[in-house]
């Protein structure tokens, strides 16, 4: 549903109409909120190792999110901050900002 909804308005602006209530709030804000998603990933594994997998997994089951919105805009940011606010670790090389399922991201 998540993916149908993005596909659709890339903006964000998810609306619902209804006559009755001219007041309707939005459904979806403009964007997808990181600040919102790094402190519920913060929230649930800080202290703790996840695997990419499973951390994709939690984002498309507990929370608003999509499947697209964390690598980039969390786990790259947090892994170029200074100093870093998760470590990865892969079996097999890989370059910093890439996160194949298998990589375990521990979060400081």
């Amino acid at each position: 549903m998540k993916e149908a909804m993005w596909r659709v308005d890339k903006t964000g602006t998810f609306q619902f109409s209804d006559a009755t209530n001219p007041n309707q709030t939005m459904l979806f804000e403009n964007g997808p909120n990181y600040a919102q998603l790094k402190k519920i990933l913060l929230k649930e594994f800080k202290g703790k190792s996840v695997n990419v997998a499973d951390l994709e997994n939690f984002i498309i089951t507990q929370t608003p999110f999509r499947e697209t919105h964390y690598k980039t805009h969390i786990l790259r940011e947090m892994e170029k901050a200074n100093p870093p606010e998760v470590n990865i670790t892969c079996s097999i090389q890989r370059r910093k900002g890439n996160f194949t399922p298998t990589c375990i991201v521990e979060f400081l």
